[in-house]
């Protein structure tokens, strides 16, 4: 979209007059483009949760009951917090020769919970066990390496008030990292991705074939 285009379509600038109307316009043109440029990358998380502080308490007793204490080198953790319905996490886990998938599922949104009452620090989840074909572990986790490689700070402006948060979680020589995606935008590389890794999810909860991701996990390699 030209900037003459996004001035036309926001009826706010479709008269300017000053020219700081025209300076505020362009600002956000530029923040526009900058977001679309932003759609197509994960982003580094690197936080620092405080014990006891609101909401960092909540990521801290949620980890603590979805991702394990301690991640090693072969493990690969897709982590997905949702405003409403309840949180999961999908461990896949290389064993010599063999991928071993794990779902932690909590049986209601932890955060409600959490908000009601403080000292609810532990809360019931499902948990199923599966093993992943050999060909999709390693694709899966030569995917992971795409991600975290490319992954980028944010640079435009604004905020998501609800919506789901997508985590990866890895550990890259020596080092623990995370990435991030909150509410992707339809049809780019994050949401592809996260499609994926929920349509994994899904077929480990309800026992069915994993070969019914093979249309969109060959979609995904061959944008790589």
């Amino acid at each position: 979209m030209t900037f003459e285009e996004f001035k036309n379509r926001h009826e706010l600038f479709s008269m300017i007059d000053t020219p700081e109307k025209l300076e505020r316009c362009k600002w956000q043109y530029e923040n526009y483009l900058a977001g679309l440029e932003d759609a197509k990358y994960f982003e580094p998380y690197e936080k620092e949760v405080v014990e006891g502080n609101f909401p960092d308490q909540y990521e801290i007793n949620l980890n603590r009951m979805l991702v394990p204490e301690r991640i090693e080198e072969d493990q690969l953790i897709f982590l997905v917090k949702p405003s409403f319905e309840p949180e999961y996490s999908l461990e896949i886990l290389k064993q010599e020769n063999e991928f071993v998938a794990r779902i932690f599922v909590m049986k209601n949104n932890y955060w409600y919970q959490y908000y009601e009452n403080r000292n609810v620090s532990i809360a019931e989840n499902d948990m199923k066990k599966t093993f992943l074909p050999n060909e999709l572990g390693e694709d899966l986790f030569k995917l992971s390496g795409k991600i975290f490689r490319e992954a980028r700070p944010a640079t435009a402006g604004g905020w998501i008030l609800d919506g789901v948060r997508y985590y990866f979680i890895r550990k890259i020589n020596g080092e623990v990292k995370t990435v991030l995606k909150h509410s992707p935008e339809e049809n780019t590389w994050p949401e592809k991705v996260i499609s994926l890794f929920e349509q994994i999810s899904d077929c480990i909860i309800k026992n069915e074939d994993m070969k019914k991701v093979n249309p969109l996990l060959s979609s995904i390699l061959n944008y790589m």
